[in-house]
């Protein structure tokens, strides 16, 4: 039985029958959000929800865990680190990509705030979608289902 309250062990998941990887996509722009959505859904076959701000975000994660969110660092409204900390308030398991605006945004304090691997930043325009999809496997591993 999984130590973690909120559901399986991403390890767990791994397994036959597993479930698939769950990925929060938080973004306000419309095209790059349903874009990210088809791609990592029907693509590559993870469990996909997209909204469009941190409100709707939380209420998604109040509903079910998520193992990775791509937040948009330009999120109006809400900082993108504060986003996150809410995030792991609810799942502290959940892991994070961050997109930038574009290349050299400074996200420097967010990474070291949350001990996140340069890396995890990527370019929102434009984004490399083989760079995303090697991202996405090293942190949960090839998408199962």
């Amino acid at each position: 039985m999984s130590s973690d309250p909120v559901g399986p062990d991403p390890a767990v998941r791994m397994g036959i029958g597993a479930m698939p990887h769950r990925i929060l996509i938080v973004d306000h722009d419309p095209s790059a959000r349903c874009a990210l959505e088809s791609y990592l859904g029907k693509s590559l076959g993870y469990e996909v929800v997209a909204v469009h701000g941190r409100q709707e975000a939380l209420a998604a994660a109040m509903q079910s865990p998520f193992d990775l969110c791509i937040l948009d660092v330009s999120l109006p409204g809400a900082a993108s680190s504060e986003t996150y900390t809410r995030l792991k308030n609810i799942h502290p398991s959940i892991e994070a990509i961050f997109f930038t605006p574009s290349e050299g945004c400074d996200t420097e304090k967010d990474f070291l705030h949350f001990a996140l691997p340069p890396e995890r930043a990527m370019a929102k325009s434009p984004c490399d979608l083989t760079q995303l999809t090697r991202l996405i496997i090293s942190i949960l591993g090839p998408p199962v289902g």
